[in-house]
C-alpha cells in the first residue's frame, strides 16, 4: 500500500497550496445534507485539466482521468442515507473507493470511526483536506488501499462504497475483500451504491449465496446536464 502524498501534520493551507500546484485552481463545494452542510474539494476546470493530462501525454500515451474527483450522483444518495442509517456505537467502518470521501465523511460526522480508502493517492489528499475543512480529523484515518489485492488488518461494523462496480474483473477480487473485512456478526452491513444502469448484476447474483441483500432505487437528477437517473443501493449481510 503507497503512503498519501502529505504530510500527516501539514496545515489545511498547505495541503490546498499542494493541491493548486497538482491540478490548478480547487474550490469547495458545499453538499447540502440533513445533517449540515458538507464542504468538498473540487478541482475548478475539470475539462481545462484533462485536456492538460491529454497534452502531456502525447499521441501515444495513456491518460488517467481524475474520475476520483467526481461527485457522482449516486455517492450523495449514499450519504444521505448513510445520515440516518442504523450505526453501531463506537462503532469503526470502512469506506472503498472513496474518491473525495463524502460518504465516509457523512458517517464521521455522526460519532463513528471511519478509515477512508482509495488506490488513487491523490484522492486520499484531497480526502485529508476535505476533513480538516470539516473539522473531521480526528475521526478518519487515510490509506491508499486497492481492494482488488491489498489486505488490512482489522475487520469493520460497516464497509460503504459507491461506484465501485464499473468493471467485471473486480466484482469477484471486491467479494473475497468483503468477506475478510465484515465482521462477523449480525448487524455488520456492506453498503453499495451505484448507477443504476451500471451492469453490476452478476456481483450481486454471485454474493447472493453468502449475502442477504436489500434494493432500493432512488430517482435523481445529474446536476450536470439534468439528465434523469436512477441510484441504486445495496444492503448486504451476512446470511445466518
Amino acid at each position: 500500500m503507497a503512503k498519501p502524498p502529505f504530510d500527516p501534520k501539514d496545515s489545511l493551507e498547505a495541503l490546498l497550496h499542494t493541491a493548486q500546484a497538482r491540478f490548478g485552481e480547487v474550490h469547495f463545494q458545499q453538499m447540502e445534507l440533513a445533517g449540515g452542510p458538507l464542504d468538498v474539494l473540487q478541482i475548478k476546470d475539470m475539462p481545462g485539466y484533462i485536456d492538460k493530462l491529454i497534452a502531456r501525454a502525447g499521441a501515444k500515451g495513456q491518460v488517467r482521468l481524475p474520475l476520483w474527483a467526481k461527485i457522482w450522483p449516486c455517492c450523495m444518495v449514499q450519504a444521505m442515507f448513510l445520515e440516518k442509517c442504523p450505526v453501531v456505537a463506537d462503532g469503526r467502518y470502512l469506506e472503498i473507493g472513496a474518491g473525495v470521501g463524502l460518504a465516509g465523511l457523512a458517517l464521521a460526522r455522526r460519532g463513528v470511526r471511519v478509515m477512508i480508502t482509495d488506490l488513487e493517492p491523490d484522492a486520499m489528499l484531497f480526502c485529508r483536506i476535505n476533513a480538516l475543512r470539516n473539522g473531521l480529523e480526528d475521526r478518519v484515518d487515510l490509506r491508499v488501499v486497492d481492494f482488488t489485492r491489498d489486505r488490512l488488518d482489522t475487520t469493520f461494523d460497516g464497509i460503504l462504497g459507491c461506484e465501485v462496480l464499473f468493471r467485471a474483473q473486480m466484482f469477484a477480487p471486491l467479494r473475497n475483500f468483503l468477506g475478510v473485512h465484515l465482521k462477523e456478526r449480525p448487524d455488520a452491513e456492506v453498503v453499495l451504491g451505484t448507477d443504476g444502469n451500471r451492469e453490476s448484476t452478476p456481483f450481486f447474483q454471485a454474493a447472493s449465496a453468502e449475502y442477504d441483500i436489500m434494493r432500493r432505487d432512488v430517482p435523481i437528477t445529474d446536476l450536470e446536464n439534468g439528465e434523469r437517473k436512477t441510484a441504486s443501493l445495496f444492503r448486504m449481510r451476512r446470511k445466518a
